[in-house]
């Protein structure tokens, strides 16, 4: 039994038993049809549709590929692969074109210069003829896939558009120069090259070469936008790589410039002038744009006293900018103080050799060890005058003396 056979006796064998099960209705009402027809038609499957878009074939199978003329999927949409077409250019004896044939091609329509194929072409022998004459020669000639299909070179990269004719010189897209001057004094230059065409935000052309004054300065800043497009004839590239996503349409490329409307200046050094034991004074300069600061206090020019260590420090005012040194410290000390507290003068008793020597004569001692034992200084005694008064030793002085004297008297008495 085949299988349409079979699928038919299932049909009417399932359309009995739902008369069967299906209770009668009352007098009066209808019975709702859709509900046997769904209970057939929910057990019997639909057949896929054999024209139309072809679905996915299933995950196991990855489906053509992108290499030769067979569909590509891509997601639920299949798209055919279609070589680029081959523009026959048809020449005179001398080799000068005389004419370009577009053949017809299934998924593919004809752009020239910006425009259908057939306002600027006539059919030949099933093509597309183009005047190759110097007067109506086209510029730029693309193959433009159609939908569901999909242009593929011979190095096998894809596209959806492919100059198969562009006959236009390439230009390089040269940012303008930029001359930063004093404050707002900035400008830009116009680059000078052939076939590169430059306008302003308003669409102006400008100049080749022409220099630019910059203007609308808003907290300190201006930004400038060009618009760098190509002349007729030409094609924008930025290194080496068209600037239009499509063959042929002349897309521009912006440009921003920005400038900064401030100043350099540089500060001038603080003069810091000694005075009368650790107090001096610090003359703070006057310069354009820069603020002092003598410690943490704002001061203006002129002379100001200071005493020991000052520190000044160097600002810059709203709209200038600030180079070289910016801070300056002096110390100022009495004359003959030391400049640290750790270091004290070891006056003459430094000897030659950098060690210290004790002045004095030396003792018994010193004589004793022999010559091939150096001489060591013994103290020297101290000055009548300043000679430091021991405590202890007045006391033993005073018992001392006291028993010499008792002991005299007993004597005397003895006698």
């Amino acid at each position: 039994m085949s299988r349409t056979v079979a699928r038919r006796a299932l049909v009417a064998t399932l359309a009995v038993v739902c008369a069967l099960v299906v209770p009668a209705a009352p007098a009066g009402a209808a019975v709702p049809a859709p509900t046997v027809q769904a209970a057939i038609l929910a057990l019997v499957p639909v057949p896929r549709a054999t024209s139309g878009t072809a679905d996915p074939p299933p995950s196991a199978d990855p489906g053509p590929t992108s290499s030769g003329t067979g569909p590509s999927w891509s997601g639920d949409v299949a798209l055919v692969d279609v070589p680029v077409p081959e523009v026959v250019v048809r020449r005179a004896p001398d080799g000068t074109p005389t004419a370009y044939v577009l053949p017809d091609t299934l998924g593919v329509r004809w752009v020239v210069d910006t425009r259908p194929v057939a306002d600027v072409g006539t059919r030949d022998d099933g093509a597309w003829r183009l005047d190759a004459s110097p007067a109506g020669a086209p510029v730029v000639v693309v193959a433009v896939a159609e939908a569901g299909h999909r242009l593929v070179r011979e190095d096998g990269t894809a596209a959806s558009a492919v100059a198969v004719l562009d006959l236009r010189r390439a230009v390089a897209a040269v940012r303008p120069r930029v001359v930063d001057g004093d404050g707002t004094a900035d400008a830009f230059v116009v680059p000078d090259v052939a076939g590169l065409v430059v306008a302003d935000d308003a669409g102006t052309v400008l100049a080749p070469g022409s220099r630019h004054v910059v203007t609308g300065y808003v907290d300190h800043e201006a930004v400038v936008v060009l618009t760098l497009s190509a002349a007729p004839g030409h094609r924008l590239e930025v290194d080496g790589v068209p600037v239009e996503a499509i063959p042929g349409e002349g897309a521009p490329w912006l440009v921003e410039l920005r400038f900064a409307g401030t100043v350099a200046v540089e500060p001038v050094a603080p003069t810091f002038t000694p005075g009368q034991g650790a107090a001096g004074t610090v003359t703070v300069p006057l310069v354009e744009g820069v603020e002092y600061r003598v410690g943490d206090e704002v001061t203006g020019p002129g002379v100001h006293a200071a005493t020991g260590m000052v520190a000044v420090s160097a600002r810059a005012l709203d709209g200038y900018v600030l180079v070289g040194d910016a801070a300056w410290s002096h110390t100022f000390a009495a004359p003959g103080a030391p400049a640290d507290a750790s270091a004290v003068d070891a006056g003459p008793a430094a000897t030659a050799g950098g060690g210290a020597r004790v002045r004095g004569a030396a003792g018994p001692a010193a004589a004793a060890a022999g010559d091939d034992t150096a001489p060591v200084a013994a103290p020297a005694p101290l000055e009548p005058s300043r000679a430091a008064i021991d405590p202890v030793t007045l006391l033993v002085g005073g018992l001392v003396l006291g028993g010499l004297l008792l002991l005299r008297g007993r004597r005397d008495q003895v006698v």
